[in-house]
């Protein structure tokens, strides 16, 4: 019976071994699905990450054209009334040259 028994164990252990294996392989493939799910989720997290970055860099770029354009419009009203400012300047001075005249005429 010896014999018999340790025929029996020698399965046993085989089946016990085949049992392992196979627990190590399905912990192997949960580990391997966990670790690819954390992967996925970082190229999500990442990918976020990127997208709020690049609207921040949008509503920059959005913000300095807008700076611009006032700036443009401010040299523009700036011109204008220096533009302006010169041109009563020159009635002044027009105005006065034609008084001149009108009194060197009236003194002639």
């Amino acid at each position: 019976m010896k014999m018999g028994e340790l025929k029996w164990s020698e399965l046993e252990m085989k089946k016990v071994n085949v049992m392992m294996e196979l627990r190590c392989e399905k912990e192997w493939e949960r580990r391997k699905r966990m670790v690819l799910m954390t992967l996925k989720l970082m190229i999500v997290l990442l990918s976020l990450k990127l997208m709020a970055l690049l609207t921040l860099e949008l509503e920059a770029l959005v913000a300095e054209e807008h700076l611009l354009s006032s700036l443009k419009a401010l040299s523009r009203l700036s011109e204008s009334e220096s533009l302006q400012e010169s041109n009563e300047e020159s009635e002044v001075t027009l105005s006065s040259v034609l008084a001149m005249k009108a009194s060197l005429e009236s003194c002639i």
